[in-house]
């Protein structure tokens, strides 16, 4: 077979296996092994038969890797070889690219992939800092997660960014300064500590969920009036681009020092811009050459309303003719604000819906339970028990119950907005109306509305400064107006059933207004109010009813307290409405001109544009705000229509999704594990007051959230995940057991989701002591959310007393031990509810006054203060202790620890600062506390470095010294901190008994599941899982292998093939292979299962005491030690704990093994146990399979041995049965 290579430059040679060779040899440079040929030849050997006929370089790259990487259990030289390969690859595709990391740089930045600020550093320093020989540092796993996970991709996903680049550029996004990033860059580089995946995912990136933003005080629009950005809330609804109102489901504000884009609006804000924005984000606008007509006219249709005519007009105005052609909308875009250009036109949006409701009763507007409607009026119940009583009270006024949203009703609510407000005498109110002695005819319309709507015949009284006062002597009229639009002259505003009236309804409104406050001027009317969001919806009524009106700013009087604004309108467009308002139309001298048509304003269908008449830049230096809007991503940014920033690419599946779980999809998004109490939510079959109705409990609720997580991708490279936790007095708590159950209805399981009881002392001590536990409704006893220790038992005491007593509805009484039992069985066969402890996280809050702490997060490490409205987030990072041992291996490097873990501080308190936070209320946390959290990985490598096995006295005492020594030099360097820069906000605001700190808490000891792959140690405090197994993740499959334990055989000559074949048919274990006894210490390697529980807790225990958040610990029970599991865990909370994680039981939980050599049953043997035979295996297995049989029938153990499932059961029973399990 003759084989050809087809060239990067397309040309093609013949296949010539001594340059694959010699290709080969050059991996191996620097390593100075004595039997190179020997490994050359084997990874040639098996190469060779899968080159095809026709290959490119490329694959031929590719091919060698592989090849390569199939070799690694033989010995751990090919990771090195498949390290260096697989960085061959990287670089040769980079190389092509980018001459320099600078390059690089200035292309990201460019194509807005980072942040532009990266280039106020100085890059040639920072590029002459990189070392690319640290490199080698990465082994082969590592490597190939961080190309697949972390390395930046381009547009097109092609990875523009190698190793040594990636470590430059997260800390160029973490430094303040170049001396900050280089000594950052140096630690990441060398692997000593790495940061938490979100920090390594978006670390100096620009993303366009909030690259786009205003400065603070741009008016939004929103259904309750104006709000200046900064002030807009997640759940606030604010009108968009299309007309419609849309909830605000997401927060982003950031720094910002660079030029924004103001825009001058025609009829907006007179002198003053409209708006101002990032030069990025984006306007509705209909370019200025889309708008113009190239055809031929002789008359133009004229915008006016109810006009029939056409009138001959200049060219320039012909292109608002209806007769045009174009279909002007199909022309609209989003234009970000850097191309917009005077001439352009911009979207005017206006509330566009009608509402349904065209009768308001009164009795909705006022909360009096003695009020009730008969014969189409209010009456007020006699509550006194008297005989002879009448049924209602007769000295109260009676008014008509029901009042149709009608032009009257609408004129009688304009003049109340202009002159009047509510009168409080006593507990009697009144509505009063003030007009001058001219208007005569407004009085007379006042009082007849009164009667005709009300029924109500007001008392007029004459002042002497010629004021005319109308008195509406109702105190349940008076309520109801109140609370309708409010009083006084700053506080009115309009509710959206008056906002979406039918528009012709609507000209009452603004006929009575203006006829009450507005000035007629030459042209039209001026109308000026101190009221900024009345006088916003005053011109959004006016564009409903046709009018295309002007706003500005007016003139402030000395004495005024509220700043005024003036709404105007025009006889060439608002002649008909004039003619309605009909006040001192004398004073207006200006003809409507109907052969001219106004060329900065025109409404064409039922969209408005105004003409942008100038764009100017200014230098700013500040925050920038944006929001989230659910459904059309726009909102009106001071009248104007803009592009919102959004964060989900699949947002059609989470429309229908409430408010906080938005919330929780943005966390969930940004990469951040999520965890969410949901305690707080009443129980099935709670009594819904406000609706009539019971509530469907938790379960509906947590399955919206599984929907998210299954949905969701973390910046788009791991799938998200979320907790749900539970205090488990809570009524559902028996249903919350069964989500993670893979049998029963659908509709109450929740596969994607992870699941976490928060645990109370009361019912541990219960538990402990037998008594039983009581369930409750949260609506029937709310206090015990929040409450804990004494309080929460005094309380939950009180709870069982008002149960017994029959005072509350819904309550359950249970045996303690049963739930007890029935929950670990639970947390045995699904993994799940995770038990962390209420009480244990509160006992350590640092910050009180601030708030309890309701829940942890996804892995159970964070202990900070949070509630509904302040979310906790911790930026986490962890050191690599096993970077931190001595050359020479007899103690720890104290001095270079220190140094790493006072650079972990400065940099993690750094982010803080350039975090995106995708909530109001994670933001907000974050900036009064400020935590953070170091954790650990590489503890058991450490320990193997120093000759310390796991599960001894000294290496409990080793943990406790780290995690002291580690609380020590944190807490001085955030004191130090403190000094520069200021303690955490929230410190100022309390009286805490403790030195002013920079950072509230500081440290947590996360999993580090991805970042100890990366750094290539052992995860977090735990042990290593096996000393050989592979691993499936995004990445790929690939074989872990104990490096030190392959080292040590290596150094020794006790390394070969059969050594490893002997391993693995050992399920990881070296402790039963006889050949290394006494040849190497085999205590220092033992495995997850063959650690005592008991020890693996007091390690955990150790850390927790020095910790001032959590200890996130898993715990590998062996099946043997099933039974001991309730004693298990009432140690770990005996011992202190405040959390724990997932729960392995021996084999339900593994890595895959491989095809081995030797038979497998008959090798097969358990963790610390002797060796058995076929025959007491095989009886073994028949009695697992009898006790199966018995527990789920026949059926589903003939499908289990048979392989004819979906996946591998997660019961040991029908695990030890399931032959892929086998």
């Amino acid at each position: 077979m003759q084989r050809i290579v087809v060239k990067r430059d397309g040309s093609v040679e013949k296949f010539q296996m001594k340059k694959l060779v010699d290709a080969i040899f050059a991996l191996l440079e620097g390593l100075e092994l004595p039997d190179d040929y020997e490994i050359v030849f084997k990874v040639a050997k098996e190469l060779d038969l899968k080159i095809p006929e026709k290959v490119t370089t490329e694959e031929l790259d590719y091919l060698v890797l592989k090849a390569i990487e199939h070799l690694i259990p033989k010995n751990y030289i090919y990771d090195t070889l498949a390290t260096r390969q697989l960085l061959k690859i990287i670089n040769r595709r980079i190389d092509r690219r980018f001459n320099s990391f600078k390059d690089y740089i200035n292309y990201a930045v460019e194509e807005k992939l980072l942040k532009p600020e990266l280039l106020q550093f100085d890059i040639d320093r920072l590029e002459k800092s990189i070392d690319y020989s640290r490199d080698y540092n990465l082994d082969y796993f590592g490597l190939s997660t961080l190309k697949d996970r972390y390395l930046m991709k381009d547009r097109d996903f092609e990875t523009i960014e190698k190793p040594q680049w990636f470590f430059m550029r997260v800390a160029m996004g973490i430094g303040n300064t170049e001396d900050e990033i280089i000594k950052i860059y140096n630690k990441l580089s060398n692997l000593e500590y790495l940061h938490s995946t979100p920090t390594l995912f978006n670390s100096g990136t620009l993303t366009n969920q909030y690259s786009s933003c205003f400065p603070a005080g741009t008016p939004v629009i929103t259904i309750d009036g104006v709000k200046n950005i900064e002030d807009v809330k997640i759940g606030d609804v604010v009108l968009t681009a299309e007309g419609n109102y849309k909830v605000v489901s997401g927060l982003f504000s950031r720094k910002y020092q660079r030029e924004l884009y103001k825009l001058y609006v025609w009829g907006l804000w007179g002198r003053e811009e409209t708006v101002k924005a990032t030069d990025d984000h984006r306007f509705l606008v209909l370019k200025k050459e889309d708008v113009e007509c190239d055809r031929k006219f002789v008359k133009v249709c004229p915008p006016y309303q109810n006009t029939e005519k056409c009138y001959p007009v200049k060219r320039q105005y012909a292109y608002i003719c209806e007769e045009v052609e174009t279909n002007l909308l199909e022309n609209l875009k989003w234009v970000e604000a850097k191309d917009i250009e005077a001439g352009d036109y911009i979207v005017i949006p206006y509330p566009k819906g009608i509402s349904e409701k065209v009768e308001l009763n009164i009795l909705d507007y006022i909360d009096n339970p003695y009020l009730v409607e008969k014969d189409g009026y209010i009456h007020k119940i006699n509550h006194d028990k008297q005989k002879r009583t009448p049924e209602f009270n007769g000295q109260i006024n009676k008014v008509k119950s029901k009042i149709k949203i009608d032009y009257d009703f609408m004129r009688f609510l304009g003049y109340y907005l202009a002159e009047g407000y509510i009168n409080k005498s006593g507990n009697k109110l009144s509505t009063v109306f003030t007009f001058g002695v001219k208007d005569k005819e407004f009085i007379e319309d006042v009082i007849s509305l009164s009667k005709k709507l009300f029924d109500i015949n007001p008392t007029v009284a004459h002042n002497k400064d010629n004021s005319v006062r109308i008195t509406l002597n109702s105190t349940y009229l008076s309520q109801f107006i109140k609370n309708l639009v409010g009083t006084g002259f700053n506080k009115k505003i309009l509710p959206p059933e008056i906002m979406l009236a039918h528009p012709e309804v609507q000209k009452g409104l603004i006929v009575g207004l203006f006829r009450g406050d507005a000035t007629a001027v030459k042209d039209g009317y001026r109308l000026t109010l101190s009221n900024k969001s009345l006088i916003y919806q005053i011109f959004h009524i006016l564009l409903r009813i046709g009018s295309l009106p002007r706003i500005s700013k007016a003139s402030k009087n000395h004495l005024a307290t509220e700043d005024p604004y003036s709404v105007y309108i025009s006889i060439n467009d608002s002649e008909d409405l004039i003619r309605l308002i009909n006040k001192d139309t004398h004073k207006i001298t200006a003809k409507p001109d109907k052969t001219k048509i106004n060329s900065y304003r025109f409404k064409y269908k039922d969209v408005v544009f105004y003409k942008i008449t100038k764009v100017e830049k200014e230098i700013f230096d500040g925050t920038v705000y944006d929001f989230e809007v659910k459904g059309d991503h726009s909102f009106a940014a001071n009248l104007v229509a803009a592009h919102n920033c959004y964060v989900n690419v699949i947002d059609d599946s989470l429309e229908s999704i409430m408010d906080k779980a938005k919330e929780t999809a943005f966390l969930a998004k940004y990469a951040g594990g999520v965890g969410t109490d949901v305690t707080r939510i009443r129980a099935t079959g709670s009594k819904i007051h406000s609706l009539n109705a019971k509530s469907s409990g938790i379960i509906p609720f947590i399955k919206i959230f599984d929907t998210i997580v299954n949905a969701i991708q973390q910046g788009g490279r791991r799938r998200s995940s979320q907790v749900m936790y539970l205090q488990p007095w809570h009524l559902d708590v028996e249903a919350f057991l069964d989500l993670r159950e893979t049998t029963g209805n659908p509709y109450f399981r929740t596969p994607s989701l992870n699941t976490a009881l928060w645990m109370p002392d009361e019912l541990m001590r219960r538990i402990k002591e037998g008594e039983p536990i009581y369930l409750f409704d949260p609506a029937e006893c709310p206090k015990l959310v929040t409450a804990w220790g004494e309080e929460f038992k005094k309380e939950y005491e009180s709870c069982i007393e008002k149960a017994e007593k029959g005072e509350l509805k819904l309550w359950k009484k249970i045996d303690s031990r049963d739930f007890y039992k029935k929950y670990l069985f639970k947390l045995a066969k699904t993994g799940h509810p995770w038990l962390t402890f209420k009480d244990r996280h509160n006992e350590k809050n640092p910050c009180p006054q601030y708030s309890v702490i309701n829940s942890s997060n996804l892995c159970t490490e964070i202990s900070i203060p949070n509630s509904p409205e302040s979310t906790a987030v911790c930026t986490l990072a962890s050191v690599n202790l096993a970077r931190h041992v001595k050359e020479d291996k007899s103690d720890f490097d104290w001095d270079k620890l220190k140094d790493t873990l006072e650079t972990m501080v400065v940099a993690l308190d750094n982010i803080l600062d350039k975090n995106f936070y995708p909530s109001e209320e994670s933001r907000k946390n974050t900036m009064d506390l400020r935590p953070i959290g170091i954790g650990v990985m590489g503890f058991h490598e450490a320990l193997i470095k120093l000759g310390i096995p796991y599960d001894s006295d000294k290496a409990v005492e080793t943990a406790r010294k780290i995690a002291k020594f580690m609380r020590e030099v944190t807490y001085a360097k955030s004191e130090e901190l403190a000094k520069e820069r200021g303690a955490f906000p929230h410190y100022y605001e309390a009286n805490y008994n403790y030195p002013p700190r920079r950072n509230a808490v500081l440290l947590a000891v996360a999993p580090t599941a991805s970042i100890s792959i990366i750094a290539g140690t052992s995860s977090s405090i735990d042990n290593y899982f096996s000393n050989i197994f592979s691993r499936d993740t995004l990445s790929g499959k690939f074989i872990v292998i104990n490096k030190p334990l392959m080292k040590e055989l290596e150094e020794k000559g006790l390394w070969s093939e059969e050594l490893a074949e002997k391993i693995k048919a050992h399920q990881g274990s070296i402790q039963y292979i006889e050949e290394l006894d006494g040849k190497i210490d085999k205590s220092l390697y033992k495995t997850a299962y063959e650690v005592s529980p008991y020890r693996q807790i007091d390690i955990a225990a150790a850390f927790q005491e020095y910790i001032d958040q959590a200890v996130s610990k898993s715990l590998y029970i062996e099946e043997d030690l099933r039974d001991k599991m309730e004693d298990i865990y009432m140690y770990a909370w005996e011992k202190g704990l405040k959390s724990t994680y997932y729960c392995f039981i021996d084999k339900t939980v593994k890595g895959e093994k491989y095809t081995l050599n030797v038979n497998k049953r008959g090798e097969r043997r358990g963790f610390g146990l002797a060796k058995r035979n076929d025959k007491e295996l095989e009886k073994e297995l028949e009695e697992i399979e009898r006790q199966a049989r018995e527990k789920y029938g026949d059926e589903v153990v003939d499908a289990v041995k048979s392989g004819n499932i979906e996946g591998c059961p997660t019961d040991p029973l029908l695990a030890k049965i399931c032959p892929s399990c086998e």
